[in-house]
């Protein structure tokens, strides 16, 4: 391999990876809004990005909980999280986020609950 661009495709390509540019703060609201619980957020790990990105694990329950949601009520979480006060003064469109927790929730699907789902949190903005 000889750029990152070959890395990351090698990566995708072993494990399954969602894009998309969020904050913390928004996938934090996103763990609420599936499980209820002000404080179900993702796990900090000891892992980072050479830019000082972490990387963040989502519990394993939650990951079964979100695989488990039938399609209509991913599409209805979706709702629910562009209340949250994370999205507020942003503009963002209803159907890009309900498309995001459905990939979401296809990740979750393909865990099996064996494995974790990691999520970086770029430095970039």
């Amino acid at each position: 391999m000889e750029n990152i661009d070959e890395v990351f495709n090698h990566i995708e390509k072993i494990h399954p990876m969602l894009g998309g540019f969020y904050t913390l703060e928004q996938i934090k609201s996103l763990c609420q809004v599936f499980s209820g619980n002000e404080k179900a957020n993702p796990i900090s790990t000891n892992q980072f990005w050479a830019d000082g990105s972490q990387f963040y694990q989502l519990e394993n329950e939650l990951c079964k909980q979100v695989a488990e949601t039938k399609h209509d009520q991913l599409l209805d979480a979706s709702v629910a999280w562009l209340k949250s006060e994370h999205w507020k003064n942003i503009e963002i469109n209803q159907m890009d986020l309900a498309g995001m927790i459905l990939e979401f929730a296809e990740l979750c699907k393909q865990t099996n609950n064996e494995s974790h789902l990691y999520i970086l949190i770029s430095n970039e903005t």
